[in-house]
């Protein structure tokens, strides 16, 4: 149907309609989808996980749940988003299952594709909110479906539930946590710009609909008070990385001055609060390279002291 308020703008109702059909095969193609994401992550595989995304389904109802905010129809609003709830849920769990039917050790080295979706920060909300805007575009603007993929592509759905639900597996609740705030960081962002974009394209609610003003209004300001929230909780998260980043800096200048023209690469430095913990690695002579001593013995004297504990 179309507007009056917005002429040559389709207005499509998302969510209207929808029976035990569309449901079947949305949560067909999610649990598909779920399966090749978890399946990327733990092979550590990029153009797997890019797979995954590409054949997500959960853009839909995300934008369904913007168009009928825009719409006043709450009732469909709360129905969308208990499904997407539930298809959060499922992929996190399928995630978790799949790695315990395939056996996968829980003390092995996690991922790096699986902990490149714990640290959601500001940037991950722009680019969510951009993809909003895009995605609803795509929703209206019916000829400009060649964008779908690359909003796929950008804006990240299954991955980081999939990541949510493996690294309860391997007994990261923390890092859980971090997964599912980067879904819920790209569902509240999407959720806003596609309303308004749905709006400025036309979208208004029925007449015949009884205080839909005020419906609107109130999903407007639901809408904005959840993104404002994890927008405060990626800031501050922002600013510790950067802190964080800079006290990293500090302590690799100290041990590369310390360490003069010895061969030491810094493998890895984490600071947190006042602990400091670095992983470094020595150049160690060939002819002694296969003896059976202790570290500390391999390494010049010139580098033993006080100031730094070798193990």
């Amino acid at each position: 149907m179309t507007d009056p308020s917005g002429p040559g703008v389709e207005i499509v109702p998302i969510g209207a309609g929808r029976g035990r059909r569309y449901w079947s095969r949305f949560y067909s193609l999610l649990g598909i989808s779920a399966v090749v994401a978890t399946i990327g992550l733990n092979a550590d595989s990029g153009a797997v996980v890019i797979a995954a995304m590409l054949l997500a389904p959960l853009m839909e109802p995300i934008l369904g749940i913007a168009s009928n905010l825009v719409q006043g129809h709450l009732g469909r609003v709360v129905r969308l988003l208990v499904n997407t709830v539930l298809a959060a849920v499922g992929t996190a769990a399928l995630g978790y299952v799949i790695l315990v039917a395939f056996r996968i050790p829980p003390d092995i080295e996690i991922p790096a594709q699986v902990l490149a979706r714990t640290n959601p920060s500001l940037a991950d909300l722009v680019v969510a909110l951009v993809a909003g805007i895009a995605g609803s575009w795509v929703q209206v603007r019916k000829d400009e479906a060649g964008l779908l993929p690359g909003v796929a592509i950008g804006v990240s759905l299954v991955p980081p539930l999939s990541a949510s639900g493996m690294l309860l597996y391997f007994g990261e609740p923390h890092l859980a946590r971090e997964a599912a705030l980067l879904f819920v960081t790209n569902l509240a962002a999407i959720v806003l710009t596609a309303a308004v974009v749905f709006f400025a394209l036309g979208m208004r609610p029925s007449r015949r609909l009884r205080g839909a003003g005020l419906r609107v209004s109130l999903g407007v300001v639901l809408a904005i008070t959840g993104v404002v929230v994890v927008a405060v909780h990626l800031t501050e998260r922002t600013l510790h990385h950067i802190q964080q980043a800079r006290d990293e800096r500090t302590v690799a200048g100290v041990i590369r001055r310390y360490a003069g023209p010895h061969s030491v690469e810094i493998h890895r430095i984490e600071v947190e609060g006042d602990r400091v913990s670095v992983w470094l690695l020595y150049g160690v002579p060939l002819e002694r390279a296969r003896e059976v001593t202790a570290p500390r013995d391999l390494i010049s004297e010139d580098l033993h002291g006080p100031q730094i504990a070798i193990d």
